[in-house]
């Protein structure tokens, strides 16, 4: 067995620790103000409606990006490494924005959401871009070993948002509405700085960027050489139309054959589960702080101390997923049924109905448990959707081309980040017109429309 230290050199795995600072550095700018956003608008006189549509409107800018195929468009001329520096720089512009914006304007509420608004915009449109590269670039230097690399890579995302929600919230509260983004403005820097040394220079995909890493592996090249023999070379796996075999430990190529160049409407399925249930992770980043600030008096801080809980289960659950995704125990459409079954019962115990009183009163303290569990549950069903939308193509296509590939991985991404960010925009509605014990029973719902696809999927895979 070729072990992952002979197959990949230094440079590899300092691309691969690249990917994760970019990653965490992204996540962490779009969270920094999650636990005190409520907070600080209302001081500006902002309704509580428009919390929700500030935070919700990068959706606008995800969708805006994928629509306008702006990442395959620039992939055509400049290569990812390019893209990710320029992609660096130009988040610096989001937290400068965030503090001239609240700083000098003071009494036009308007054009404070707008300009805000706007600023959600662009910090969206620069995401999608962003995610996308760094898919590619996991799938181009580590194949083989894909569904792993792009699980740890989540778990950057995940760690970003947590640390991002409480760092920004304690912030906020010992040093003003500054301080989060000041920190955030200069930890941008170091992202930039690794993307420069140890992002390949070579565009994605591309034979030469094949025979530079075959070159570097010296080591690992006899070890592999049996591989070889079953996979062929990885550029031409991408590049080609191959016949894959999907058997219990992944997705093997076993050569071209003509295939159905469609792609399979059973692939929306697994996508409708993770935009259904990462609504509910962005309903949770606008409602924690604010319900347990009103209703049980919990200062900001603690109050961004459980949305953090909520991503530290993430990050257990992307580990944990990447564990269960490259082992043949479990399917991933079993784990979006597990995924989805921690969501809905996280979310029920984050909010349970006020006639129940015990459960009620303790609602301070069982927030923690229960973030944990609906953050443990969210990159059970996110991760496993990816691998599950493949397989589904696989099984009814025969193949899946690299442009099937991209537009898959695009397409989750839009279930996966947009949708939570919508599930932001929801939230504020849901608080102009519902409780927040009947959003946590329709969010619920929604959780099991989720479980009930992951069943579906399980039944029509595992024994037809």
């Amino acid at each position: 067995m070729v072990t992952y230290s002979q197959r990949y050199n230094w440079r590899d795995w300092m691309s691969f620790i690249t990917i994760l600072v970019i990653s965490f550095s992204g996540s962490l700018t779009a969270a920094v103000r999650y636990g005190f956003l409520a907070d600080s608008f209302s001081e500006k006189n902002v309704e509580p409606k428009y919390y929700g549509l500030i935070g919700g409107s990068m959706f606008a800018g995800f969708l805006l990006a994928y629509m306008t195929r702006t990442t395959e468009f620039l992939l055509r001329r400049f290569t990812p490494k390019t893209l990710l520096q320029w992609d660096q720089t130009l988040n610096l512009l989001y937290p400068l924005g965030c503090i001239l914006t609240y700083r000098y304007i003071t009494e036009d509420v308007s054009l404070l959401v707008t300009l805000n608004i706007a600023l959600r915009i662009y910090n969206g449109f620069l995401g999608y871009p962003r995610c996308l590269l760094l898919i590619d670039l996991c799938r181009s230097q580590f194949t083989r070993d894909f569904d792993s690399v792009n699980s740890m890579t989540q778990l950057g995302v995940y760690a970003g948002h947590g640390l991002g929600a409480a760092m920004g919230s304690a912030l906020y509260d010992y040093f003003g509405y500054n301080a989060p983004f000041y920190l955030v403005t200069a930890m941008l820097i170091l992202p930039i700085t690794m993307t420069y040394f140890f992002i390949p220079d070579c565009p994605s995909h591309s034979a030469s960027c094949s025979e530079e890493s075959e070159s570097d592996h010296d080591s690992g090249i006899a070890a592999s050489s049996s591989e070889e023999s079953l996979t062929g070379d990885s550029s031409e796996l991408l590049k080609e139309p191959m016949l894959l075999k999907t058997n219990d430990y992944g997705t093997v190529p076993i050569g071209k054959k003509r295939h159905s160049s469609k792609l399979s409407w059973w692939i929306t399925l697994p996508l409708l589960s993770t935009m259904l249930v990462n609504i509910v992770y962005g309903y949770l980043q606008i409602t924690i702080t604010p319900y347990l600030n009103i209703f049980f008096h919990v200062p900001i801080s603690q109050g961004g101390l459980v949305l953090s809980t909520v991503s530290v289960g993430m990050v257990v659950g992307s580990a944990t997923s990447a564990f269960l995704l490259k082992g043949p125990k479990i399917s991933p459409y079993s784990q979006m049924f597990l995924g989805s079954l921690c969501v809905g019962v996280g979310v029920l115990l984050m909010f349970p109905v006020e006639y129940i009183r015990p459960l009620y009163r303790l609602s301070p303290i069982t927030a923690y448990p229960a973030a944990f569990l609906a953050g443990f549950g969210d990159p059970l069903i996110t991760i496993a959707t990816l691998s599950a939308m493949k397989k589904v193509q696989i099984r009814h296509s025969g193949a899946i081309t690299a442009d099937q590939e991209m537009f898959i991985g695009g397409t989750w991404l839009i279930g996966f980040l947009a949708f939570c960010f919508a599930g932001q925009g929801l939230a504020g509605f849901m608080l102009e017109y519902f409780t927040y014990w009947v959003g946590a029973l329709i969010l619920g719902g929604m959780s099991v429309v989720s479980m009930m696809i992951g069943l579906a999927l399980y039944l029509r895979y595992t024994y037809t």
